[in-house]
């Protein structure tokens, strides 16, 4: 089952957090955005197992499509990469000083834009709480490449590209071919995997020419 794309709400908020610098400080909260969403899951499926506990007289049965905790943790890291994808190819736009950087980051906000619209309506449809912000992890990983400027920063960049997407094709690979996995963020996983293993041999193709 394909999943509908829809307009993202929050990239224009993040547009603006952008142009004020306000998004940057917002990654420094103390408050790690997708340990909050985690938790917040977390509780959720708690809850449920309570109320699917035999004792309290219901149904314990477990559907074969129902979403289930690993499911929620996939969909909230999927949702954290484009977060990081997105934020740090922002700043590439402005940073980078070769023409094919730029482009790639350009290319990179538009993927991960429209996969970001989709990840919210999974979220929406199976009340799966969202990080809002990229992770503490994600900004130890980037840091010292938002202070380089020019052909520094084009093969720190790239080279961040690289990583971020190796992980998420092993991540989408090992995640789409689990029979137990929710089929339809099974499915989604599966038709999004192409785009990010395209990304992929971009980026390496790209490091290759700038070394």
């Amino acid at each position: 089952m394909k999943t509908r794309l829809t307009k993202p709400l929050f990239v224009p908020l993040i547009a603006g957090l952008l142009g004020t610098g306000m998004f940057f400080t917002a990654c420094n909260n103390t408050k790690d955005s997708k340990d909050v969403a985690d938790q917040q899951n977390a509780d959720k499926f708690d809850n449920k197992a309570d109320d699917n506990n035999p004792q309290n007289g219901t149904d314990a049965n477990r559907s074969p499509n129902k979403l289930e905790e690993h499911d929620a943790d996939f969909v909230s890291k999927a949702a954290n990469m484009d977060l990081a994808e997105i934020y740090v190819s922002q700043q590439a736009l402005s940073r980078a000083a070769n023409a094919n950087v730029k482009s790639i980051a350009q290319m990179m906000i538009d993927d991960h834009t429209k996969t970001s619209a989709q990840i919210k309506e999974l979220a929406g449809k199976y009340n799966i709480s969202l990080p809002t912000s990229p992770s503490d992890d994600d900004i130890k990983n980037w840091k010292g490449l938002l202070d380089k400027k020019g052909k520094d920063f084009d093969k720190d960049y790239v080279d961040w590209l690289v990583k971020t997407h190796k992980d998420a094709v092993d991540d989408f690979g090992a995640y789409s071919k689990k029979d137990d996995n929710q089929p339809e963020v099974r499915q989604w996983a599966a038709n999004t995997l192409p785009a990010l293993t395209h990304h992929l041999e971009m980026s390496q193709k790209l490091q290759d020419q700038l070394k």
